[in-house]
């Protein structure tokens, strides 16, 4: 999401009595300095790597980056920029990141590669008629695969998106989705505009998960300086359905100034086993001088025993860690975090990138974070554990998935469907 522009006019004054007022205060437990369901205990400040806002790669300047993901395999991170056209439109990047003595990271552009339709054309710009983009994350999978989240701008929006796309020709095709995360042509239900598709994950099954940045406008208001709300996270199954889906408790907004813009959402997430989830969560408020500054936090989120609408498992969670305790991040708009390598240190490196909205004064900024890991728990999910099929057959290194889906080719044009699974016992 993009806080430069205009959002609802709901969050410019604080709403309160809303039903909403408890989400977050009532399913949130104290801060975490030991393991947490989710395994991770206190996370440090390992180092940072600053990309300059002028730095050109493949003849376009680098910026918006939305998304990390690491391939262990490969060894290299992949990088989605959320531009729409300005500076040549959506991309994804591979990158090599080393990590250093005096815990200096390194970050090192290897390839750039233009996201493309399933017909091979490119996307619409963002005031031009047809498909457009505004990419907020992505995933890789095997045999060079990757899912990638847009909330989908362009002069006649047809709202977010998710697309699965194949390196290294960027040829992308939208998968079919559940009808409640699709938008209404009045705008009354479904993702909110510029406040859904924040947030991918795929879990050690292979299953694919989507975080919506806010709630849907069925769900009720986003969160204000008062109160809480509740969005979902959703396992996306075969034949367009979603198969399992929690409500997650979104903070209030953290700070406002009188007048000025502010909000709270989903940001990004990382499933892992259980489920289990840490979800990065970003509040952004705008300051006198037009700018924006962020509180941006991680929790770990898990099932609780409330039930939502339609007997839907919301989810409690505990703080893992703000991260503008650990350093000076008051002007960084996080939106991206991948779990990476071993640090040399050997403790697991938590990876989060910032999308700098191609602005000038903002230098695009890489944060590693050392996390040590609670051996009682699981590891979380490594990539290699992903057994995805040319076929779309998925099998997990928890369970085997025997259900096989019957994907398109690449240039059809048509939509197919998310690699299918066995469900889970709920």
């Amino acid at each position: 999401m993009k806080p430069t522009r205009p959002l609802l006019a709901a969050f410019l004054l604080a709403i309160s009595g809303s039903s909403s007022s408890s989400a977050a205060e009532s399913q949130r437990r104290p801060a975490a300095h030991t393991a947490n369901p989710c395994g991770i205990e206190q996370p440090s400040l390992w180092g940072q790597a600053t990309i300059p806002s002028q730095f050109r790669f493949a003849g376009e300047r680098v910026g918006g980056l939305s998304g990390i993901d690491y391939r262990r395999r490969q060894k290299d991170f992949l990088l989605i920029s959320d531009d729409r056209g300005a500076h040549g439109g959506a991309r994804l990047y591979r990158a090599l990141l080393s990590f250093g003595q005096e815990h200096r990271l390194d970050v090192r552009f290897k390839k750039a590669t233009v996201l493309r339709q399933a017909d091979g054309s490119r996307f619409a710009k963002e005031a031009e008629i047809g498909t457009g983009t505004d990419a907020e994350a992505l995933r890789a999978a095997v045999n060079n695969r990757i899912f990638w989240a847009s909330e989908a701008k362009g002069a006649v929006s047809q709202g977010p998106e998710i697309f699965e796309a194949r390196l290294p020709a960027g040829i992308s095709v939208p998968l079919a989705l559940p009808a409640y995360l699709t938008s209404s042509g009045d705008r009354s239900r479904g993702p909110r505009d510029n406040r859904s598709f924040e947030g991918l994950s795929v879990d050690a099954d292979g299953s694919l998960w989507v975080g919506l940045e806010a709630p849907l406008l069925e769900d009720g208001v986003p969160p204000s300086l008062a109160s809480g709300s509740w969005t979902r996270i959703v396992r996306l199954g075969s034949v367009g359905q979603s198969d399992h889906e929690y409500f997650y408790p979104l903070e209030p907004i953290a700070r406002q100034l009188p007048g000025h813009l502010a909000d709270n959402g989903l940001s990004e997430l990382l499933a892992l086993p259980g489920p289990t989830f840490l979800v990065l969560e970003r509040s952004g408020s705008q300051q006198l001088d037009g700018r924006f500054d962020y509180i941006t936090r991680i929790f770990c989120a898990y099932p609780g025993r409330e039930r939502g609408a339609g007997e839907t498992i919301r989810l409690d969670k505990q703080l893992v860690v703000e991260l503008n305790r650990l350093g000076s991040f008051d002007n960084a708009n996080f939106e991206g975090m991948t779990f990476g390598p071993r640090l040399p240190d050997g403790r697991r490196s938590l990876l989060l990138v910032a999308d700098n909205d191609f602005r000038d004064e903002r230098p695009n900024l890489i944060v590693a974070l050392a996390v040590p890991q609670d051996k009682r728990k699981a590891s979380p999910p490594r990539p290699e554990a992903l057994k995805i099929r040319e076929t779309g057959h998925a099998r997990g290194a928890v369970r085997p998935v025997r259900a096989e889906t019957s994907c398109g080719t690449a240039r059809t044009g048509q939509r197919h469907q998310p690699p299918a699974r066995a469900k889970c016992p709920t």
